[in-house]
């Protein structure tokens, strides 16, 4: 009985010191022997006994390597410096660059107006509108008008005295106009330039162009007269010229007489031929066979229209004549007298005739430079 009863009491203790340590220890501590350790992830090993510090010690190790690599790149932006002293060759060439660029800037101007001045020639010789061209239905006489594509106004011939209040009408109220800028005159008979000082009293006359045939008939003492009182600027043709008198078309004179020479066998007589870019007209005045067509077969004589020379007179327009003309028209001023032969020997020739007395009336022309039509009114 004695031992049941001390067996009782030792388990009795037992139970008492294991319940009672059990109590002392609580999460995060654990028992370890008669004493309590921090066992702060639960794996029932102390913290203690972890060796977790000696691992975080690597990290820090790298990071000195990261610090070289950024030394590396501070080195590359010290290279800089070597930029700079480009850039400062760079602006030590810079004033005379802009220099040069101050003289190109300078004569900017200059290029430009030339620019300009070649643009306006341009747009000179292709003319501002077409050229416009009048024969006139004068008796007696020759007289044409050509208002050039730049609107210079010029005149073949005047006609014969008396027949300025005629012309005058048509020039100021038809054609709007108010000083004449050229005559060519093709003699200085008084067919072509008897009305040359009752014109003058009518309109200013810039240019007057003849042979300087000298004489002492009543026309040509009228006519060197006028040109000294109203100051008209002449000019004698001793030979075959170019007159300027508008940028888009070419005038071209063909002197008979050269009166410099004083040449016999030859009369005071000018052809003018007018072209304006593909078109030409020639105007022959009194041109007649033996005096006169036989001594400019030579020149360029191809036109598009012709003024039938002489009135049609049977001593003109001889076949080489019309053959080395070739003309697609043929213009007949005051043809009353003209023989019948010379006007079917245009036709004949594939010409188109139109011709001032029968048709009593102005035939006029308009050229575009390339093409031209025709108008009787």
């Amino acid at each position: 009985m004695k031992r049941a009863l001390t067996l009782f009491i030792v388990l009795a203790l037992a139970l008492f010191v294991i319940s009672g340590c059990g109590d002392s220890c609580e999460k995060p501590y654990i028992q370890v022997g008669d004493s309590c350790c921090l066992d702060m992830n639960d794996n029932s090993i102390c913290d203690d006994e972890e060796e977790i510090p000696e691992e975080e010690e690597i990290v820090p190790i790298e990071e000195p390597e990261v610090e070289e690599e950024e030394e590396v790149v501070e080195e590359q932006v010290i290279e800089e410096p070597e930029v700079e002293e480009e850039d400062d060759v760079v602006i030590i060439t810079e004033p005379e660059e802009i220099n040069e660029t101050e003289e190109e800037v300078e004569e900017g101007p200059e290029v430009v107006e030339e620019a300009e001045e070649e643009e306006t020639e341009d747009l000179s010789a292709m003319g501002k509108h077409p050229m416009y061209v009048t024969v006139f239905d004068i008796k007696d006489g020759n007289a044409a008008l050509i208002i050039t594509p730049n609107d210079k106004v010029v005149m073949i011939n005047v006609g014969p005295k008396g027949i300025a209040d005629l012309l005058g009408y048509n020039l100021r109220h038809e054609k709007k106009l108010s000083k004449i800028d050229h005559v060519l005159f093709t003699d200085l008979e008084d067919d072509n330039a008897g009305a040359i000082q009752e014109l003058s009293e009518k309109f200013e006359i810039g240019h007057t162009y003849d042979n300087g045939v000298t004489g002492t008939s009543s026309t040509i003492r009228m006519y060197t007269e006028t040109v000294a009182n109203k100051g008209i600027q002449r000019e004698v043709l001793n030979a075959d010229k170019e007159i300027y008198v508008d940028p888009s078309i070419k005038v071209e004179s063909f002197v008979v007489y050269d009166s410099a020479k004083k040449i016999k066998g030859k009369t005071d007589k000018i052809l003018y031929k007018i072209t304006f870019r593909d078109f030409s007209m020639l105007f022959t005045g009194d041109c007649k066979t033996d005096t006169c067509e036989n001594y400019v077969l030579e020149a360029d004589l191809d036109s598009d229209v012709v003024t039938i020379p002489a009135h049609g007179s049977t001593k003109a327009s001889s076949a080489e004549f019309i053959s080395a003309v070739d003309a697609q028209v043929a213009v007949l001023q005051n043809g009353a007298d003209a023989g019948l032969g010379v006007v079917n020997a245009y036709k004949d020739s594939g010409a188109t005739v139109y011709d001032t007395y029968k048709e009593k009336e102005n035939i006029e022309l308009t050229s575009t430079g390339s093409t031209f039509t025709f108008n009787v009114k």
